[in-house]
């Protein structure tokens, strides 16, 4: 087998080309129930872009590492806005949240590092979508 390259959605199928994944994802019902601020957070996450965002979360968010945002997206937050049966902020928040997972993710401190900037970014996200001060 050769490697392929191409695009995954958020529920994990691939795609071979942009345009096809960001087709799919319009078309998956359960985004259709989220906010607009739970929208904003969603499409700014998969984008990398956080214009749409305020001030002070922009700032956070864009002074986590690349590598660091990954694991952290696609990990733990991104269950806390979209969830198969609906969005999860409308529901008791998952244990995920409070666990610290056993490799402390791709920060090069310990997994106590990990697990405070898992917390303090989940909680200014959710401040935001639950329309909260920050």
């Amino acid at each position: 087998m050769e490697p392929v390259s191409g695009f995954m959605s958020f529920d994990g199928k691939f795609f071979s080309s942009p345009e096809a994944c960001r087709t799919y994802e319009e078309r998956v019902t359960h985004l259709s129930g989220l906010s607009d601020r739970a929208k904003a957070v969603v499409e700014s996450c998969k984008s990398g872009s956080f214009s749409s965002l305020p001030g002070p979360l922009r700032k956070h968010l864009e002074s986590i590492s690349d590598r660091d945002f990954e694991s952290l997206w696609n990990d733990h937050l991104m269950h806390l806005f979209v969830d198969e049966d609906g969005p999860v902020f409308e529901k008791r928040f998952p244990a995920i949240l409070y666990e610290v997972i056993p490799s402390g993710g791709p920060r090069e401190s310990d997994e106590w590092d990990f697990f405070e900037l898992k917390a303090e970014t989940a909680y200014r996200l959710l401040a935001f979508v639950l329309e909260k001060p920050d």
